[in-house]
C-alpha cells in the first residue's frame, strides 16, 4: 500500500516468517532504496483479506482472511511508529466470518462497505463454505457495523479485494470471479448499494487459479478516468506471471454497445467500408485463380485408405466414443471412483462446495448406507473425538445442515435420521459406487465397468484411514475379477476393451504380471507394437522401484507366451 503521509510504498506479511524477521518494509521511490520498519506479525495467517490505508488516522486496516482452517470476521488495524496490531471492537451487526470478499471505501474514509466472499456462521474451514452475496456498512464515525442486504443467489464467485465506490456512494464496482474453476476469468459488476442489484459491465479478462497466492486486484485513476485489474498467477512450480489491464470509464455493458445502430455511422465511415469489402473480393477473387492454375495435390496412400472403411463402421465407432464419454460424467450424480465429484441437476459440478471435512463426513456416511447408515455416535468419535461434547453437537448440527444444504442442488437424493442412524437414500440420483455394487456379479459387463471404472481408482486421493476397509473390499473384488474378465474377452478378440481393464488393474495392482502379458499381446493385435514396448518399459519401471530387483522376464519371452496365462 502507499502510504499518503511519507510517499512511500510499504509491503507487510502478516505471518509465517520466523520471530524476529522483517514483517514490514517501505521503499523510498525517488531513491528506490528499502528501509525494514516493523517485526510485527499476527499468530495466524489470513489469505485474501482485505485492507486499505486510512489516510485520515494514519493506520492500515485488514479484514477478513483465511488462516489455520479459519475464516476471519475482525478488523485489524496497523500503527507503523508504534510497529504494532490492534483489533478493532465494533458495535451493531456480527458480519459472517468469510475471506475472498471486497472492500469500497469513501473519499473521507468514513463509510467502509464489504461485499461477498466465501465462509460460514461458524468459522470452521471443517464445516464447508458457503459463497456469500451480502453488504455490510462499517461506519468510522461510529464505529457500528449494518447489514445493507442479503440475498439467496447461484452467484458462485468471489471478489478481488478493492472496490470502486462511486462518489454518491449509490454504486460498487467490483470483479468477480469462479476461484474454483482453474481457468477462470473476470469479469466487472455494479452493484447498487441500496438493493444489491447487479450487472456485468466491460469485457472478461482471463486468469489461471490453481494457486491460492493468485490474486487480482481492481484499481481506479480519476485523473485519466480508467479503471486498472492487475492479475498476480502462479503455477505449481513457483513461476509467476503478472497482468495489467485498462478499462475506460464509464464501464457499460454489452447490450448497451449492440443498442448502437449502424445507421449512426457517418458517411465517411461507410464508405470506408464499402472500399475495403472491394478490395477484399477483389483480392479473393485473384487467389480463386491462382488455386486453379494450380494442379491438384495427389492423394495419399494412407488417406485413400483411411477413406475405404465403411460410413456404417465409422458412425458406429463415433457414437460409441460419444457415448462413452457422456456416460462418464452424468448429471444429477455422485462419483467415488477416479476423484470425488458431484454434478448437480443441470450439469454443473459443484464439488467444491464439499471442504475436506465435509466429503470426509459425506463420503463416510455413503458408503455405510447399504447397510443400515451410521450411528450417530459414531460420526462423534471418528470426527470429533478430541472436541468436548458441547462442541462437537455443535459441529456435527453445522455439518449435517451443510451436506442436507450441498444436496438439494441434487434430484432424488436425501440424507436421512432414523432411529440414531445417518444414511443416504438415492432414489433419482446417480451414484457410481452404488452401481458398482449392483453390477460386479453380472457376466456380460464388459461395457458398464469400462465406463465406470475408466475414471480412476476406487476413492482416488482420499487416505483417511477409515475408508481403508471400503477402499480394500473393492480392490480385493477387482483383483479377483478382473484377470478373468480379460481372459474372456481376450478370447473374444475384444483388444481394445482386454487395454482398458488391464490399465484398470494396474491401478490396483502397478506389478500384475498377468495384466502386463495380456495388455501387450493386445496392444500387439491392434498393431500398436512401439505402444507395447512402452508398457513393458514402464512395467519394469515399477517393479524395480517396487520389489527392489529387476523384472526377471524379457519383452521377446512374454510376446513368445501364448495366451491364456491365468492358471
Amino acid at each position: 500500500f502507499i502510504n499518503t503521509t511519507d510517499g512511500r510504498l510499504y509491503v507487510y506479511e502478516l505471518n509465517n516468517l520466523p520471530l524476529g524477521d522483517a514483517t514490514v518494509a517501505a521503499l523510498d521511490v525517488d531513491k528506490r532504496e528499502w528501509q525494514q520498519t516493523g517485526i510485527a506479525s499476527l499468530p495466524v495467517q489470513l489469505h485474501h483479506h482485505d485492507g486499505f490505508w486510512d489516510e485520515t488516522s494514519g493506520k492500515y486496516l485488514v479484514f477478513g482472511g483465511f488462516g489455520n482452517k479459519r475464516f476471519n470476521n475482525t478488523f485489524l488495524e496497523y500503527d507503523i511508529p508504534s510497529d504494532r496490531w490492534d483489533t478493532l471492537s465494533c458495535s451493531g451487526e456480527r458480519i459472517v466470518p468469510r475471506y475472498f470478499s471486497g472492500m469500497a471505501v469513501n473519499k473521507s474514509c468514513e463509510h467502509i462497505y464489504i461485499y461477498g466472499g466465501m465462509g460460514n456462521e461458524s468459522g470452521e474451514q471443517s464445516v464447508g463454505r458457503n459463497y456469500l452475496h451480502d453488504c455490510y456498512l462499517f461506519d468510522r464515525t461510529q464505529n457500528s457495523i449494518r447489514r445493507l442486504w442479503q440475498k439467496a443467489t447461484d452467484h458462485r464467485m468471489v471478489v478481488a479485494r478493492d472496490m470502486i465506490l462511486s462518489p454518491d456512494e449509490k454504486y460498487i464496482y467490483a470483479l468477480c470471479y469462479p476461484e474454483y474453476l482453474s481457468d477462470t476469468y473476470l469479469q466487472l459488476y455494479r452493484l447498487t448499494v441500496e438493493d444489491g442489484t447487479m450487472k456485468a459491465l466491460g469485457d472478461s479478462i482471463p486468469m489461471r487459479s490453481e494457486e491460492i497466492m493468485t490474486n487480482a486486484n481492481l484499481y481506479y485513476n480519476p485523473l485519466t478516468s480508467e479503471y486498472y485489474c492487475a492479475t498476480t498467477e502462479f503455477d505449481k512450480k513457483g513461476h509467476t506471471v503478472i497482468r495489467t489491464y485498462v478499462l475506460s470509464a464509464p464501464p457499460v455493458a454489452l447490450e448497451d454497445i449492440c443498442s448502437y445502430s449502424p445507421v449512426s455511422f457517418s458517411n465517411t465511415i461507410q464508405w470506408i467500408v464499402i472500399g475495403a469489402s472491394l478490395v477484399l473480393l477483389a483480392g479473393a477473387g485473384w487467389w480463386i485463380r491462382k488455386r486453379r492454375k494450380q494442379p491438384e495435390t495427389p492423394v495419399k496412400a494412407e488417406t485413400a485408405v483411411k477413406e475405404e472403411i465403411p460410413f456404417e463402421v465409422q458412425k458406429a465407432e463415433t457414437q460409441q466414443k460419444e457415448e462413452l464419454e457422456s456416460s462418464v460424467v452424468r448429471p444429477n450424480a455422485v462419483y467415488l471412483f477416479g476423484p470425488f465429484t458431484v454434478i448437480d441437476r443441470n450439469g454443473r459440478n459443484i464439488t467444491h462446495l464439499f471442504s475436506s471435512r465435509l466429503r470426509q463426513v459425506f463420503i463416510y456416511i455413503l458408503l455405510h448406507s447399504s447397510h443400515n447408515g451410521v450411528l450417530s455416535a459414531s460420526l462423534n468419535e471418528v470426527f470429533w473425538s478430541d472436541k468436548p461434547d458441547d462442541k462437537v453437537k455443535n459441529l456435527k448440527g453445522i455439518t449435517i445442515n451443510q451436506i442436507r444444504k450441498n444436496l438439494a442442488e441434487l434430484d432424488g437424493v436425501e440424507l436421512v435420521y432414523n432411529k440414531g442412524y445417518f444414511k443416504l437414500v438415492f432414489t433419482d440420483a446417480y451414484c457410481d459406487y452404488f452401481h458398482f455394487r449392483s453390477l460386479k456379479n453380472v457376466e456380460e459387463v464388459e461395457t458398464e465397468f469400462g465406463v465406470l471404472l475408466m475414471r480412476g481408482k476406487f476413492l482416488d486421493g482420499m487416505d483417511a484411514g477409515m475408508m481403508d476397509h471400503f477402499k480394500q473390499k473393492v480392490e480385493e473384488f477387482l483383483c479377483s475379477f478382473l484377470p478373468l474378465e480379460i481372459e474372456r474377452l481376450y478370447q473374444q478378440h475384444k483388444y481394445d476393451a482386454v487395454i482398458r481393464f488391464c490399465h484398470i488393474l494396474f491401478w490396483v495392482d502397478p506389478i500384475n504380471e498377468l495384466a502386463l502379458g495380456y495388455c501387450i499381446h493386445a496392444l500387439h493385435h491392434t498393431g500398436s507394437s512401439q505402444e507395447a514396448i512402452l508398457q513393458y518399459s514402464l512395467f519394469v519401471r515399477e517393479y524395480k522401484q517396487m520389489m527392489n530387483e529387476e523384472f526377471p522376464v524379457s519383452y521377446a519371452r512374454l510376446m513368445n507366451q501364448n495366451p491364456p496365462f491365468h492358471q
